[in-house]
């Protein structure tokens, strides 16, 4: 039988990468845990930052969270195949420190972009880290949701759009979906059937 080889990398409790065949071919006994020990430097301690796998570069880019009494905005690089953190100082105006944001990677762009979030307050602000010219730009996109943070957002590869659900703040939660198409940079409100 041809042995199946599946890889989970997480940093803390965020699942920053996974390969592997179809989960249905998966038997329990093909995972086993293996623990990373990179030499050199290494992102602080977080909780509720975001990761996408970069595969033109095969790494794991890691994006701000929150830090030992403080949100973080600082970005960081997991070599796959050295298995090293490298910090990034990507060019251009970086988003504020937060937690709770989304990230998704945009194959089309080469980018990662970055969406809401809690920091100095609740954002609903948008921002692509172009990972070719390693360089921060904030979009501005019509039609914004409201500000939050903790909602779940995905990548659309028909419509090339983020699309983000739910969220909350201190004043409530919300249950609603929106699609941020990319390349018209434009928010439409989504109603999917119940």
């Amino acid at each position: 039988m041809e042995t199946m080889t599946w890889k989970l990398l997480l940093f803390g409790l965020i699942p920053l990468w996974a390969t592997g065949p179809a989960a249905s071919t998966v038997e329990a006994a093909d995972w086993a845990w293996k623990q990373i020990q990179p030499s050199g430097p290494e992102p602080a301690a977080r909780a509720y930052g975001t990761a996408v796998h970069d595969p033109v570069a095969d790494r794991i880019i890691l994006f701000g969270g929150q830090g030992s009494g403080a949100f973080l905005n600082d970005v960081w690089a997991f070599d796959l195949a050295s298995q090293q953190w490298q910090e990034l100082d990507p060019s251009g105006t970086a988003p504020s420190p937060r937690h709770g944001h989304n990230a998704i990677y945009d194959p089309v762009g080469h980018s990662m972009v970055v969406w809401a979030g809690q920091g100095a307050g609740f954002f609903n602000d948008v921002w692509v880290l172009e990972l070719g010219e390693m360089r921060w730009r904030e979009l501005d996109p019509a039609n914004s949701p409201d500000r939050r943070y903790g909602s779940a957002a995905v990548f659309d590869p028909l419509s090339r759009s983020l699309v983000q659900f739910a969220g909350f703040t201190n004043s409530g939660r919300f249950n609603d979906t929106q699609s941020l198409d990319l390349l018209n940079e434009t928010w439409l409100v989504l109603n999917p059937e119940t």
